[in-house]
């Protein structure tokens, strides 16, 4: 019996001892010093950043008030943009981009906001990704009312910086800063905004707001167990396989006539589990948003669908291998999307808010496949005139009154 405790003793001990040991190490690896991280790639880096490895706060431009990151303030923007889809199948294609530089806030304005008489709020679509915040949804509506437009909007944001954005600008500045007006448009961007974004604030909120019990719960140590795996291990079942939604044939004209490739991601849509866990956070992001409205504000929504979506009609299945990867998934991704579109029209109107629904409007043009880039998840210079074009017909006088 004496040997058996003593047995158990040392097990016990030994096991305190790890687990202390790899806590030490899990908060050594959270806490990680912004001189170490930026010598990463910057993809790596973010991914480490969102995914818990390493805390936020190590990165200079994360903001706890966004729970997100801003641009360099006061400096200009990387005229050289990467496509998404492309990076994503192992190749880099670059185009310019046309940016203004970065504000005090780290958003893309040449006014303040208290200068602005409509505020529009968005992620990388708002910002006219791809193109340039100066060919934007804002700038062309800026551009054809004549009314001073402030955007604030920055790429990977979703419903809950959306939230966070409007409080700030409209309360949270001092008084010679902030927007004073009452008009806000919020483009809603229905390929992530209600899905993964979901997901990621989930994440972030769980390691930010209790960061303690993550540490001693192991999650950065967890967290980059997943990392490595999904980098170096095999693909995540969320992922489609390198090139299953490339080239998508298509039977219109592309830009440039080029192939279109979709990203990876979109797989994310096959699996109704994740939609069922990310779908009721967005929910309460629109009950959020709801909440601002009351104060006083003249909110509109503008629901941007995403290019399978929107063009799925116009994919050439008769150049599709029949059982392929791209045969079995394209016709269902698009399916999921349409739920989530639906789910967002009802839920915002539920909440009294006008929304205008893009899907309908850009379909309905001939020149619906040359809105979106082919090697994308962006729009086109014309896909963001199309855009600016469809709020300011929808509403021509914000920011007059």
């Amino acid at each position: 019996m004496k040997y058996l405790t003593s047995r158990i003793g040392k097990a016990i001990c030994f096991a305190l001892a790890s687990y202390i040991c790899l806590t030490l190490l899990a908060a050594a690896i959270f806490h990680a010093p912004w001189s170490l991280l930026k010598m990463l790639p910057e993809a790596k880096r973010d991914q480490l950043i969102s995914t818990g490895v390493v805390s936020a706060n190590s990165h200079p431009l994360y903001r706890e008030w966004l729970m997100g990151f801003v641009r360099a303030p006061n400096e200009p923007r990387n005229p050289v943009y990467t496509m998404d889809s492309y990076l994503a199948y192992g190749e880099t294609v670059q185009t310019a981009s046309d940016d203004i530089a970065s504000d005090f806030l780290g958003f893309a304005n040449s006014i303040l906001p208290s200068q602005a008489r409509l505020l529009f709020v968005g992620d990388s679509f708002c910002n006219g990704a791809s193109v340039g915040t100066r060919l934007s949804p804002p700038a062309v509506y800026s551009r054809l009312t004549g009314t001073p437009t402030y955007s604030g909007s920055n790429g990977g944001y979703g419903l809950n910086q959306y939230v966070r954005i409007i409080d700030k600008l409209t309360q949270g500045l001092p008084e010679d800063q902030r927007f004073k007006g009452r008009d806000v448009v919020v483009l809603v961007y229905l390929g992530n905004d209600f899905t993964s974004d979901m997901a990621l604030y989930s994440l972030r909120k769980q390691y930010s707001q209790d960061a303690l019990a993550w540490q001693m719960l192991l999650g950065p140590l967890r967290a980059w167990g997943k990392y490595l795996l999904s980098t170096y291990g095999a693909r995540p079942a969320f992922a489609a396989p390198t090139g299953a939604y490339s080239p998508v044939p298509m039977s219109c004209k592309t830009p440039g006539d080029m192939p279109v490739s979709w990203h990876p991601g979109y797989a994310t849509y096959l699996f109704e589990e994740n939609l069922d866990h990310e779908i009721p956070l967005a929910l309460q992001c629109v009950d959020e948003m709801a909440a601002l409205k009351a104060r006083g504000l003249n909110m509109k929504i503008v629901l941007i669908p995403a290019s399978p979506a929107l063009l799925a009609k116009d994919v050439d299945y008769s150049a599709v291998q029949p059982g392929s990867r791209m045969a079995q998934d394209l016709p269902k991704i698009a399916q999921s999307l349409e739920r989530v579109r639906a789910v967002a029209l009802e839920a915002f109107t539920r909440h009294g808010f006008e929304v205008l629904d893009l899907a309908p409007i850009l379909a309905a043009s001939p020149e619906r496949c040359l809105y979106y880039q082919p090697g994308d998840t962006h729009c086109t210079a014309s896909g963001y005139e199309a855009i600016g074009q469809a709020i300011a017909a929808r509403w021509p006088d914000l920011g007059k009154n």
